[in-house]
């Protein structure tokens, strides 16, 4: 679906930090090359704006990294937020919907 457009994919200054501290050089390079197909990057000039919404998740528990990857969705207005960390999957919020891959995909058949 991003390949074809279909969807808009959301990269961030934290995810390219995650992926860059990957030991298997296969998988970093494959995840840097499809970060090329993000229509949207955040990243780190909105630092404030963005440890501000992650302060705001924080406090509901969650680890600091994970909420940093919210509040980078949250700031970059994404309707989604797809995860497989159960944890992250719990938190509620108005401003974005968190899907585990498998409930996305089904939403978006039943929207096709």
């Amino acid at each position: 679906m991003i390949v074809d457009g279909k969807i808009d994919f959301v990269w961030s200054f934290v995810l390219e930090y995650e992926n860059g501290k990957n030991p298997h050089t296969l998988r970093k390079e494959a995840i840097r090359k499809f970060s090329y197909k993000c229509v949207n990057y955040v990243d780190i000039t909105n630092e404030k704006d963005i440890i501000k919404l992650a302060k705001d998740v924080i406090v509901s528990g969650l680890k600091a990294k994970d909420a940093l990857h919210l509040a980078c969705a949250i700031f970059s207005e994404s309707g989604y937020f797809l995860t497989t960390d159960d944890r992250l999957l719990k938190f509620k919020t108005e401003n974005i919907r968190l899907l585990n891959p498998l409930q996305f995909i089904s939403e978006m058949e039943d929207n096709l």
